[in-house]
Formats: C-alpha cells, structure tokens, sequence
C-alpha cells in the first residue's frame, strides 16, 4: 500500500487514485475481528490511515460496516437553465483575473469532513465535527502541513464522547526541501487537452466524468490555480459527458455559488461549486448513493465528504 505513494506522513493528506486498486487487492482477503471506529476519507480523499481505514471497515464479516448516524444535511440548490457549456465559459472569463499564489510560497487553507465507517454495531456517531487544514509548499518543494478540529456543525456529542475541542492541535507537521508530498509534481496546464493528459497520468486512460471531477478536488488542495490554470478546468469540464447544472447554492461555509454535478463514479454523486464571480472553486462534495457492498449499511443517499477552500495565496 506504501508504495502507491511512499512519502505520504500525514492520515490527512489526499490518496491518490492508483490506490484504489491496491485496497480492491486488500479487500478480497482475510477477515478482522474486532470492533474498530475509523474516520475514513471518501475514496480518493485521505491520507494511508484512511486508505487503512476503509481496508478495515470493507474485510470485517463480524461488525458489519456502518455509517456514521449524523451527516451534513444534503444542499439545496435552486434550479436554473444555464447549460453546462454557458456556464463553463462565464466562470472561465470570470475567472481571468485570478491572480494565482502570490510570492515563493503557495498556501491553502481548507476545511474538510469525511463520514466515518464504524465496524461495532453498538457504536454510532451522532454529531458532525470538521477539521480545518493549513497546506504551505515553499518554491524548493518544503513546506508544512497543520491541521486542527473545527466545531461540532451538527448534532450533539454525547457525554462519553471524546471528540476534540475545537480549535485543538490535531497534526504539525514539516517537510524538507524535495520532501512535500503532492500526488501532482508539478504545476497544472493552461490548456485542457494538456490537463487532461495532466489528469490522466494519475488516473488512467478511462477515468470517469466523476474521477475527473475529483482530480479537480486534488489539484485544489495542492496547488493555487491562476486565470489560465481555471480556464483550462472550464474547457476540460465542458467537453465532460453526464455533467449537469445543480443550480445556485450556499455552501457549507455559508458563500453563495453555483454548482456542476455528475453521478458517473460508482456509488456516488459528485458536486463541484464555483464562485460566480471570481470564478475561483468554493467547495467539493460527493454523496453516497448506495450499490457498494462495503457500505451495505449506509443510509443513502448520505453525504460522505465536502471540502471548503478558506483561503488561497
């Protein structure tokens, strides 16, 4: 498994897609019985420990796996009749003026929350806590990584819950010149036949309407994309099949945006959505639509993950 990304330290850094193969690998073999509770990133979000954790939760047949009781509520969206062609070329114009990462230092700032799979049918979790990560690469490919517990946003934790006060120091940590773990190494194309190539490194040669829509998700946390870098997004996500308008939303951080939605990754509804007017991305969800063994006891449909960018420099 470590060697589908060997220099990833972190249990909150991003999976790559190529190792969604090594788990179905994992999976096909021996059983675990114990009663476990992991937090575990929604298939291509999360670092080894997540990539452990849904190794865990999917070869229990003791503790059949089960979502976590408390999810964000799904997102309303108000309909609208833009086509998917108009409004990739009206966010890429206003995207234009996107200046890009500022000075030698690249730094994003997001919040996160993944549904966790519980492997104990007495244990259940009853309330929804994100954490909030901070990402700085310096030029020679340095840089730090810290991340901490964000508010309980929905439900209650109980009195023998030991979740994280927030704000609490979950993870520090720093990497030396060359050592930054990036699942892209280098900088996106301003193009969309060259990012699709770009994608297509780590995705393979037949990656889904959802896949792409999720290596979006990754480059997001890893690099700060300018005007041209967005307009390439725009291009490439027009010529996309099975993409729809999802409307106008507000997204879990409470700004107004626009979102784009395909359901062609198995089990799942992905949703990108857009600031409409500077063009920048606002957020990442994916919904859980049920069919996937490993999640036989998951309500559905349930949102699984979402991704909030804060800040950009």
């Amino acid at each position: 498994m470590r060697g589908a990304r060997p220099d990833i330290g972190s249990r909150f850094d991003p999976l790559p897609f190529r190792a969604e193969a090594e788990l179905d690998a994992i999976v096909a073999r021996s059983t675990i019985d114990r009663p476990l509770r992991w937090r575990v990133p929604a298939l291509a979000v999360s670092g080894l420990a997540g990539a452990l954790a849904i190794l865990f939760t999917a070869v229990s047949v003791f503790h059949a796996p089960q979502a976590s009781m408390a999810a964000p509520p799904a997102l309303e969206f108000a309909a609208t009749e833009e086509s998917v062609g108009h409004l990739m070329s009206r966010l890429s114009s206003a995207a234009e003026s996107l200046p890009g990462a500022s000075g030698s230092a690249e730094r994003i700032d997001y919040e996160a929350w993944y549904s966790e799979v519980i492997v104990d049918e007495d244990h259940a979790v009853h309330y929804v806590q994100p954490y909030t990560v901070s990402r700085v690469r310096n030029a020679d490919f340095s840089g730090s990584q810290t991340t901490w517990a964000g508010d309980i946003r929905w439900g209650t934790v109980p009195a023998d819950d030991d979740a994280d006060e927030p704000g609490t120091l979950l993870e520090e940590l720093t990497f030396n010149a060359g050592e930054f773990p990036l699942v892209y190494t280098t900088p996106p194309p301003r193009s969309a036949s060259s990012l699709r190539d770009y994608f297509q490194a780590v995705l393979g040669d037949s990656p889904s309407t959802g896949d792409y829509f999720r290596a979006i998700h990754d480059l997001s946390l890893e690099w700060v994309l300018d005007g041209p870098q967005m307009a390439a997004v725009y291009e490439l996500v027009a010529e996309l099949p099975d993409v729809t308008v999802a409307g106008t939303t507000t997204d879990r951080l409470g700004r107004a945006g626009v979102g784009i939605e395909t359901a062609t990754r198995v089990g799942f509804r992905d949703v990108l959505i857009f600031d409409e007017n500077t063009g920048g991305l606002l957020s990442a969800e994916e919904t859980y639509l049920g069919g996937l063994d490993w999640l036989k006891n998951t309500p559905s449909p349930t949102v699984f993950s979402y991704v909030s960018w804060k800040e950009l420099y």
